[in-house]
């Protein structure tokens, strides 16, 4: 038997002592410190965009989730193609059910691979993943690349649990693996780093250097709190872009980056061989295995983009997703080749609000056939015609403005009944002026009918009850000469509608209200035989047009004035 001396017994006793605060450090701060840095980041304390670190607690919340569950992984692309609120409500075969959205900026099949075993614990019925032509390129030498991919790791090391720690580890590039977190003193590392240091200056360096990466304020809720779960389904979107501008601005955009950017990488998918391949074939691979099903999704890009494509350059593409979509539990909807409309995107690459519209009534009905057991390839209704039909549909006061004698105002907001745009380039709509009665075309984005009839409309129901003249007045306003002007017709009983009066007001008002009754048929008026119940058509002539209110009078000489009218 070893005895100790007393000097001995002391060091053990330090030993021991060191040991148990050790573990002690260790215990706290993997419950303590992580959680506080997380918070920081999600917060926008550290790091601007706080959602780069909402993988986790987003997971952990979706496991909390009763009912069906899907959720959306990829890039920014599929962030902004999906609203999980839409989705959600227009699915005919799920009654209680939540599509949430995890895309993310950047994202790519190798960065969100490390995602996947906390996508199998959070126990999702369906992943929504990305695949598009953007997904398969072959890495190469670039120093933002990198700091992209070891800032995703190490904000992710941070946040993750070891129960989210899978095989993915295996595929981790060396040059990235002290970047991935797999033990608990690796964490505390990590966390020590960023809870006293900022990376906010190394992450707009990388969003310099990639173009796809977005520095931007993202408003996210802290986790847990009112508008946590909506943000999950519906995340904050991108204001609009080309769609606040003209065709002219547009094309002048491709033609400026489109000649490089179609011979870069995102542009020339590979066939295989990649580690975005490999991580694709993983991430299907496992989420399979664990009885969790795959829709594949192909989202357009802007239709110009074509223009700068050459015949089979994307083939790698086409051969890859038929591939995967082939897999067991695997679907696909590649809607990539299908020409939407201009007005539905952003940009280049990202959908816009009616884009977004139109994706939601896709990927409902995707996710109804898969559960109807349909083939891989998903091809479903509705078609654009569909769309196109359900957005003309249009719903009025059907209130009736009757008109004795004097002077009757009707508000614009009062409209009747009305019309959406014909014509499939226009996303335009008549809509309420915010904390007023007037009613304005948007967007503004210098868009015209290509016939008066083809664009949207609002109608007045108007009796006129004693013959006489009458007289019509318009209280209008135009911020210039190009977003001015409406049209105008009448409905008679037993006659044929009038011929289109053309209104301006931008001469008279310069970007004021104004009333007006000039037009290309100056004055308007109309002589009443008897009791006429008669109809004014307001149709869309340039987009920015407000109006406020209509005045008929049976006064020739009156001339409304903000005096007198009020």
């Amino acid at each position: 038997m070893i005895s100790l001396t007393k000097t001995d017994e002391t060091i053990f006793n330090l030993l021991k002592s060191m040991i148990i605060a050790g573990l002690t450090f260790l215990f706290v701060s993997t419950f303590v410190v992580n959680p506080l840095v997380t918070n920081a980041m999600i917060e926008s304390q550290i790091l601007s965009n706080g959602r780069y670190a909402i993988v986790y607690d987003a997971h952990e919340t979706i496991e909390e989730f009763e009912g069906f569950k899907a959720t959306a992984i990829g890039s920014s692309i599929i962030r902004d193609a999906v609203d999980g609120s839409c989705i959600s409500q227009n699915m005919d075969s799920k009654t209680e059910a939540g599509v949430f959205n995890l895309g993310i900026s950047g994202g790519n099949p190798y960065t969100e691979m490390i995602q996947t075993q906390a996508l199998i614990n959070s126990k999702t019925d369906l992943v929504l993943l990305e695949l598009g032509p953007n997904n398969l390129w072959q890495f190469y030498e670039s120093q933002s690349l990198d700091d992209y991919i070891q800032f995703r790791f190490t904000i992710n090391s941070i946040t993750m649990e070891r129960d989210n720690i899978g095989s993915w580890t295996e595929l981790i590039r060396e040059q990235d693996l002290p970047f991935v977190a797999t033990t608990d003193v690796e964490k505390i590392r990590m966390s020590k780093i960023y809870s006293i240091e900022s990376f906010e200056s190394k992450f707009e360096e990388i969003a310099s250097g990639l173009p796809e990466i977005e520095s931007m304020k993202s408003g996210v809720p802290s986790v847990g709190d009112d508008g946590w779960l909506e943000y999950l389904m519906t995340p904050s979107y991108k204001p609009p872009n080309f769609e606040m501008k003209s065709r002219e601005e547009v094309r002048t955009y491709f033609e400026e980056n489109m000649p490089k950017l179609v011979s870069g990488s995102i542009y020339n998918p590979k066939f295989e061989g990649t580690l975005n391949h490999d991580s694709y074939e993983y991430i299907l691979r496992e989420l399979t295995k664990n009885g969790i099903e795959v829709l594949l999704l192909g989202i357009p890009h802007h239709p110009q983009v074509r223009e700068y494509l050459s015949e089979n350059q994307l083939d790698g593409y086409n051969s890859t997703f038929v591939k995967y979509a082939e897999y067991d539990g695997v679907y696909g909807m590649n809607m990539f080749w299908e020409e939407w409309p201009e007005w539905m995107f952003r940009d280049r690459n990202h959908l816009g609000s009616h884009g977004r519209e139109y994706a939601c009534e896709r990927i409902a009905n995707a996710i109804d056939s898969i559960g109807n057991n349909k083939s891989a390839i998903v091809s479903v209704q509705p078609t654009l015609e569909h769309f196109y039909e359900q957005r003309s549909q249009c719903d009025g006061s059907e209130l009736t403005w009757s008109v004795i004698s004097g002077n009757t105002i009707i508000p614009a907001e009062g409209y009747s009944f009305c019309s959406m745009a014909k014509d499939q380039r226009l996303p335009h709509t008549w809509e309420k002026i915010e904390g007023d009665s007037g009613i304005h075309l948007i967007p503004d984005i210098g868009q015209s009918p290509s016939n008066v009839v083809d664009g949207p409309m609002v109608g007045y129901n108007v009796t006129i009850q004693n013959p006489g003249w009458y007289f019509f007045w318009f209280e209008t306003r135009g911020e210039s000469t190009s977003d001015d002007t409406f049209a105008v017709s009448f409905e008679r009983p037993n006659l044929p509608d009038t011929s289109f009066s053309i209104v301006s007001s931008f001469s008279n008002g310069e970007g004021d209200w104004v009333w007006t009754n000039k037009s290309s048929m100056a004055p308007l008026k109309m002589w009443v035989q008897d009791t006429w119940d008669i109809k004014i058509k307001i149709w869309m002539q340039e987009d920015g047009v407000e109006l406020r209110r209509i005045l008929i009078s049976n006064d020739f000489s009156f001339l409304p004035t903000e005096e007198v009218v009020g």
